[in-house]
C-alpha cells in the first residue's frame, strides 16, 4: 500500500480513504457510522484496519473460487483455478 500524503494528517485522511473504499466494496455501502471512531484513531491502527478489510477480501475471493469449484462439480466440469488465493493487495504494498 502507498500513503500519498505528505503530511501526517494527509496519510490518515488517505487511510481513511482506503478503509472507507475497501469497505464498501466488501459490504456494498461506505462506513459512514465509523468514520468519527476512525478519526480518532492512530496511523497504526489504521493500517490495521486496513490490513483486517484485506484479509476480509482474500477470504471472500477463496470462498467465491470454492463456490465456483463446487458449481463447476455439479455440472460436472472442471475447475481451472486450483491455485491458492492470492492478495491483490500485496502488489500495493
Amino acid at each position: 500500500m502507498t500513503i500519498t500524503g505528505n503530511t501526517f494528517s494527509d496519510a490518515r485522511e488517505d487511510l481513511i480513504s482506503l478503509i472507507s473504499d475497501q469497505y464498501k466494496s466488501l459490504h456494498g455501502v461506505r462506513p459512514r457510522h465509523a468514520y468519527a471512531e476512525m478519526r480518532r484513531m492512530s496511523v497504526a491502527e489504521l493500517r490495521s484496519k486496513l490490513d483486517a478489510l484485506d484479509a476480509e477480501v482474500v477470504e471472500m475471493l477463496a470462498q467465491e473460487r470454492a463456490d465456483a469449484a463446487k458449481r463447476d462439480a455439479i455440472r460436472g466440469g472442471a475447475f481451472v483455478g486450483d491455485a491458492a488465493p492470492v492478495n491483490p493487495f500485496e502488489q500495493l504494498r
